[in-house]
């Protein structure tokens, strides 16, 4: 597990520092409204768990099963298969989202920010499907062991999209589509990378009993982690998406730019989680139940004091960071108190994903279910009592509901570990 962390976190700083070099470039060349054309990619990203359905927890426990079971035959199969599957999911969600942006467009008026960010929608929804099969095939290669492969197929896109931006930025002819088509470019060399190493082989699927088998133990899978997904990812992403619809692009913007800085919390985490899964999960299949609940205490402990005191230095120079990208010593007054808030709440949240990826793992997925869905009527009746048109509503209800989802998370793995690790 310390080796494959140490590769993502290196990885991942590569990643999130070419990312956040990229801000400044953004704001200054095509301004706060065409970052937040930009941003909204990873936010419709996001969004897409609701078409995914738990599906890449079902890919993992699938490919992982078959792999760790010898049979490459079948690992191939699986994946091949699976393969096809996200790949249908993508292209109906591509064409279902651009008709019904056809019909909104045609809704709206002219001088409407949010027009502006929605004919731009046919770019930005392909290079949300690429990331998508990039988020499928990622899940293919941390079930197999192909951990380093991943991480270096993640550097490889990020590098291209910041050698594109930065060509056409030294030529003076960076746009919102050249933008796009950058983030496109570096998303699609990740993929192919990704295809050839997950032993993807389309061709050789055939439709027989064994591919029904398949999709019948994916639907039993995601069918049953689909409800919590789903909850987790609307609280968590939910809001970006709503955002422009109530709040000037500008101030979005520059609120997805600052947003940027706080999320390099939950980017340094997402290693750490793909560890924690995989390693979880083998003690599980081993029924070594007291192992996994000393793993999961041990990465608690060395991980939650690490993210709180990052937290300090952060929220400190925020304003300092934007007014240096904006040039604009105005802009933390528009955007600086939300995003404190937000961030508390994202700390509160990457600690409880921390527990959650070994709850999705032992079961109990009813009681899950229970603890996010009271936790979405909570964000609900926050976002409804404060205004949708307040930015800081959208802090609280993220503070309010990542401290419940903790709580049940801890309630969740407290009952695991009475059932199973002291008995």
């Amino acid at each position: 597990m310390n080796s494959s962390i140490i590769t993502g976190l290196i990885a991942n700083f590569i990643v999130v520092l070419s990312s956040l070099f990229l801000v400044p470039i953004y704001l200054r060349e095509i301004g706060p409204e065409g970052y937040s054309v930009i941003s909204f990619v990873g936010s419709l990203l996001a969004m897409m768990v609701i078409v995914e359905l738990g599906a890449k927890l079902a890919t993992k426990k699938l490919v992982s099963a078959s792999y760790y079971g010898k049979d490459k035959d079948e690992s191939e199969t699986v994946t091949s298969v699976l393969f096809i599957l996200f790949l249908v999911i993508a292209v109906v969600f591509l064409v279902l989202l651009n008709l019904s942006n056809n019909v909104i467009l045609s809704l709206l008026d002219d001088t409407s920010d949010l027009k502006y960010l929605l004919r731009k929608l046919l770019p930005i929804s392909a290079v949300v499907c690429i990331r998508w099969m990039n988020g499928f095939l990622g899940s293919v290669l941390t079930s197999t062991g192909k951990v380093t492969n991943f991480y270096t197929f993640r550097i490889a896109g990020a590098l291209t999209n910041l050698l594109g931006v930065t060509l056409f930025h030294a030529m003076n002819c960076l746009t919102v589509n050249s933008s796009l088509i950058c983030f496109g470019l570096g998303s699609s060399v990740q993929l192919a990378f990704s295809y050839k190493s997950a032993d993807v082989k389309i061709c050789n699927v055939k439709w027989s009993s064994n591919t029904k088998s398949i999709l019948r133990e994916f639907r039993r899978y995601f069918l049953g982690a689909s409800l919590f997904a789903v909850i987790g990812m609307l609280i968590f992403s939910a809001d970006k998406v709503i955002m422009p619809y109530f709040i000037p692009l500008k101030v979005y913007g520059y609120f997805v730019a600052g947003l940027s800085v706080l999320l390099v919390i939950n980017h340094g985490l997402y290693p750490i989680t793909i560890a924690l899964y995989d390693e979880f999960a083998k003690y599980f299949e081993e029924s070594n139940f007291k192992s996994a609940h000393k793993m999961l205490v041990r990465a608690l402990l060395i991980f939650s004091i690490p993210i709180l005191l990052l937290a300090l230095p952060l929220t400190y120079y925020l304003e300092d960071i934007l007014t240096y990208w904006t040039g604009d010593s105005g802009i933390y007054k528009n955007a600086g108190n939300v995003l404190n808030i937000y961030f508390y709440g994202i700390v509160i949240f990457s600690i409880h994903n921390i527990i959650l990826i070994s709850n999705s793992i032992v079961g109990y997925l009813k009681l899950l279910n229970y603890v996010h869905i009271l936790a979405l009527i909570v964000y609900i009746l926050v976002l409804c009592a404060c205004g949708f048109e307040n930015m800081l509503s959208y802090g609280y209800a993220l503070i309010f509901t990542s401290l419940m989802l903790l709580t049940g998370q801890v309630y969740v793995y407290l009952k695991f570990y009475n059932d199973k690790v002291r008995t």
